[in-house]
């Protein structure tokens, strides 16, 4: 009768034990049971993977991470090599930077998306999408050494911005 109680017990508490892991598992970043945002180390961008910034960038990637929780934060990816890139993403539920009002609109990338460019110092071009997905806001920025119409950096921008959108969403 003892070993029975025993068994029982046991059981009992493997199956509480199992509960709480599995609720601490399936919790997302910034998520909390009290209402409280966790602010939780993280060394992954959640809106994009280093290869697809490594590939818009033409090089291996450093990646600098600052968020609050999934609806909040900054990816900096800055290639490491010679000529330097740089591609960040910012989300925000605030309102961003944006392109200017007569900016070119974007289709199929969040809402109110527009894409602008722009020349920056020593050859460098800047290519920059700013939208809306649901109540979040984002701009993708990339910054390479290439011409300042070069189709090759809008076009790698466009699909970032699609990626991004299509991860908020």
């Amino acid at each position: 009768m003892l070993k029975r109680y025993m068994f029982l017990m046991l059981l009992v508490a493997s199956s509480v034990t199992a509960a709480q892991m599995t609720d601490s598992m399936s919790k997302r970043p910034g998520d909390s049971s009290h209402g409280s945002v966790q602010n939780l180390p993280t060394t992954d961008c959640p809106w994009l993977t280093k290869g697809t910034a490594a590939d818009a960038l033409r090089g291996d990637v450093n990646l600098s991470v600052s968020m609050s929780n999934m609806d909040n934060g900054t990816c900096r990816f800055s290639r490491q090599q010679k000529p330097s890139g740089v591609l960040e993403i910012i989300v925000s539920k605030s309102a961003l930077q944006t392109c200017p009002p007569n900016s070119q609109d974007i289709t199929g990338v969040g809402n109110s998306a527009k894409e602008c460019s722009g020349r920056a110092h020593h050859g460098e071009a800047t290519a920059m999408i700013s939208g809306q997905t649901r109540n979040t806001y984002f701009t993708v920025r990339l910054t390479l050494h290439a011409k300042k119409d070069d189709p090759e950096l809008n076009a790698a921008v466009e699909a970032i911005a699609e990626e991004v959108a299509g991860n908020l969403y």
